[in-house]
This record gives structure tokens, sequence and C-alpha cells, in this order.
């Protein structure tokens, strides 16, 4: 084996003895196939367990000189951190030693394809299909997320397909505990810039939430084809996560519906604290809005074939001038198509409403110079079932028109929405205007607001009350 990488401080790392080489027996044991695998970090290769009879992916360092106490703790680390999860959605670890001073790796080989190929080879995918291989990635991850370990480096490479269909997350080795840093020992930091959360780059501490991150931007590449930030340095890229936000899906793909366009846009939000709070959270509305999704296109399937059934009936011409079975299945046909919308508004509306705040809102009084149907749109009942966890800020919906004020003696109410409690005071006390805070019902502890009353654009009267309502 010749030179096969350096170390992040520019050491070259020349092969020994102690490395795998194809048809070697390594360890005394491992059989050396094909590599299957490389990093900047890592080497994978397929291998044959001599005393289990079992192929396994056997994998080692790519750099460092033998024995490196560095390499050697990261991959006990790995070893523990996959042998603490015992989950079908995981790689399973056989194996962790030294051979020759070189630490190294067994796992389970997985004969099949990494996301990664998936999508080289047919990006951008159905919803349906991306949604099923991201609830797969998110249940592995909800199992490490539930012992407190972060993987910080999820992407397509590392999230492997099985020949049945399985998705398994792989490659732990940057897996740490949610309150460990996401730099190394040198302050270098780790995982991938193209699925780095923005605080990764910025604070350099990361949970569960920056994993949830990159699963949004896997998510955005399987449904458009492309990755959000993809031209320019590794910088660059990184400078983007940390201050820009991730373009919504639709804006590439129009035909995508606005669910898939709230996915992404909460799962990666730049603020951390209005993300999901783990895979398990972003899992629960993944799995709802794909059921929703499935069975708005049953409707419309069982509508298209009922329409089918009413044109094919009774096919005998008809008389002019008479109201004969033509007219007949004229009617049945738009009978059909409107019970087809009527289903799908249905669904749109439950999705929605489920996914922009957790809810409704309390009950909100008039207040004063809000117009009487300005307080009532503001008025709900108590969900019979409400959601289980908040939806995305209501900063990826789309601003109402705002309207200019034209009442003597009056102003325009400011446009609070989408702006955090402390600043939406100030604007409106700014603006003249008293603010009282109501919370969203049910309340999970957010601070955007999400309605505000008077809408944004009224006449109101200086000094008058304002009521924002937060989630």
């Amino acid at each position: 084996m010749a030179d096969v990488g350096g170390d992040p401080d520019g050491g070259r790392y020349v092969a020994s003895a102690a490395d795998p080489d194809p048809g070697r027996l390594f360890a005394g044991r491992y059989r050396v196939g094909s590599r299957i695998g490389s990093g900047g970090m890592a080497l994978v290769y397929r291998a044959y367990d001599t005393w289990l009879h079992r192929t396994v992916a056997l994998k080692v360092p790519a750099c460092g000189p033998p024995g490196d106490p560095a390499f050697v703790r990261r991959f006990r680390r790995e070893a523990r951190a996959v042998a603490s999860l015992s989950h079908p959605n995981v790689v399973t670890v056989h194996d962790c030693a030294q051979w020759a001073g070189r630490p190294y790796l067994t796992m389970e080989f997985v004969d099949g394809p990494t996301l990664r190929d998936l999508l080289a080879d047919g990006a951008p995918m159905e919803p349906d299909h991306a949604l099923a291989l991201t609830e797969q990635v998110l249940r592995g991850l909800a199992a490490a997320h539930e012992v407190g370990l972060v993987h910080r480096d999820v992407k397509p490479a590392n999230v492997l397909i099985c020949t049945d269909g399985t998705v398994k997350v792989a490659d732990f080795g940057l897996a740490r505990s949610a309150s460990a840093s996401s730099a190394d020992s040198r302050g270098i930091h780790v995982g991938t810039a193209y699925y780095l959360a923005p605080e990764q780059i910025i604070v350099g501490t990361v949970d569960a939430r920056a994993d949830v991150y990159a699963v949004g931007i896997m998510l955005y590449e399987m449904l458009t084809g492309a990755r959000p930030f993809q031209d320019g340095s590794t910088v660059q890229i990184a400078y983007s996560h940390a201050h820009q936000d991730v373009p919504l899906p639709s804006w590439t793909v129009p035909s995508l519906p606005a669910e898939l366009d709230t996915l992404v846009g909460w799962a990666t939000n730049r603020d951390r604290e209005f993300r999901p709070a783990d895979a398990q959270v972003l899992l629960d509305q993944v799995t709802y809005v794909r059921s929703s999704m499935a069975w708005s296109e049953d409707v419309r399937d069982a509508a298209r074939v009922d329409a089918a059934r009413v044109d094919a009936m009774d096919p005998a011409p008809r008389r002019a001038g008479t109201g004969g079975p033509a007219r007949h299945r004229r009617l049945g046909v738009a009978l059909a198509l409107l019970a087809v919308a009527v289903a799908v508004a249905a669904v749109t509306a439950a999705v929605v409403w489920r996914l922009s705040g957790a809810g409704p809102v309390a009950n909100v009084p008039e207040a004063v110079g809000t117009p009487q149907n300005e307080s009532n749109r503001l008025e709900t009942t108590e969900p019979t079932e409400p959601a289980r966890t908040a939806g995305p800020p209501a900063a990826i919906a789309p601003p109402e028109p705002t309207r200019a004020a034209t009442e003597p003696g009056t102003a325009a109410v400011p446009d609070v929405r989408r702006l955090g409690t402390d600043e939406a005071r100030m604007t409106l006390s700014d603006a003249g205007f008293e603010v009282e805070v109501r919370k969203n019902r049910p309340y999970v502890g957010g601070n955007i607001v999400v309605r505000q009353s008077p809408a944004a654009g009224r006449s109101a009267k200086p000094g008058s009350k304002v009521v924002i309502i937060i989630a």
C-alpha cells in the first residue's frame, strides 16, 4: 500500500507492515479484500473473518504514526459509542483492538450503496422515497440521542442502504456526548462543511440539534438534487451555513408541497433554539407528514377511478336537446373532482395546523383599536388532540401584505411576526404602542411571535395595546 493520506498538520503517513493489504491476513484473523471506503481519517476494507466465517468491514486509520494516542482514543471512542447502541438503523461494531500498534475496528458489513450513491444516480427523489429514507436515518439517530450521543458528522456518505432497503447510520468516529466541543484537541472543527450546523462553526459546542440540522440538509438535497450551499471553498460554504438561511425546496422544485418546505425550514433553522429538540421530535413530524401525503394521494387515486367509472357508464349516445347519460357523466366527474378538492384541502389544513406553531392560539380578547373581525380571527378552541411538539417558527411562512394607515390620528401597526419577543416589544414601543404578550397554546417554550392583533398595517391609535402571541 502506498501513501494513503496526511494528518491535519501536514504530516504524511507511509504504509507499514501492520496495515491491511488485499489478500493478506490482518491481525491473524481477517482476510483483507478490496477497499470500500476512504476519508481524511480512516480507510475501510471488505474483509472475511476466518474465525467466525462472516464478511465484515475492517476500518483502520488513514494517517498518523502507528500507536498515535489520538487515533487510538478515537477508535476506542467510536467502538464504545456504537456498542452502547443496539438498533437496526445503526451499524453494529463487532470488535475493537490493536495489531502491531495499529488500532482497528471490525463492523457489520453492509452490502449496498450509500445515500451519496443514490443521490448521484437518481436525484431529486420522489418525496415519499426521500421521507422514507429520512425516517430510518432519524430512527438511528434517535437511538443515539436517547443515550446522550451526538453523531456530529451526519452526511450521505455515512448513510448505508442494505439490499433489503434497511438504512443504517455509520461512522460514529466523531460522536461525543452532547456536552462536548465540536473541535478536536487542536481546535480544528470536525464534520463536513456541507452539513455543518451554524453552531458547530460559530460556537464550537453541539448537541442533538446539530444532527437534526444535517438531516434537514440531506432532506433538502434528496428533494432538490443539490445541496443548498455548494459553491466556493470549504470556508465559504461554512460561512453560508452560519449566516444564510437554507432556501426552501420548492424554490428549486415548485411542485413540492408546502409541508416539505415546512419540515426543511424547521430542521435547518439557523437558531438551534427553534429546531426540533432531537431526532425523535423531527421523526414524529416526518412520519405524520408522510402518512398525510400518502392519504392525500390515495384520495386522488380513488377519485380518478371513480371519475373513470362514471365516465364509462351507459355509453349510449344522447339525443339532441335531452339531459341524457353524457350530462350525468359530466356531473359525476365534477362531483368526484370536488370530493378530491375538499379532501386534499382538509389534509393540507391539518398538516399546516400541526406544523405551524403546535396548534391554535389561546383566546385573545378584543384589544384597543382592534376591528372585531381581527379579534375573532385569533380566537380558536382547544384542540382535542394537540400536537406533541412545536412546529417550525413562522419565519418560513410568507408575510401577509401590510396596509398603510389612512385614518387621521392613527398609525400603522408594525409587522412583528417572526421576531423574538424582546425585539417585537421594542419595535412596537418605538412605534408608540403598548404591548401585551400571550403564549400560544400548547406552549412549548419558544419566544417567536406567531400572531399579532391588530394585524400588521392596521390603523390604531398611538398608546393603544397590541397583543402578540409567542410560540
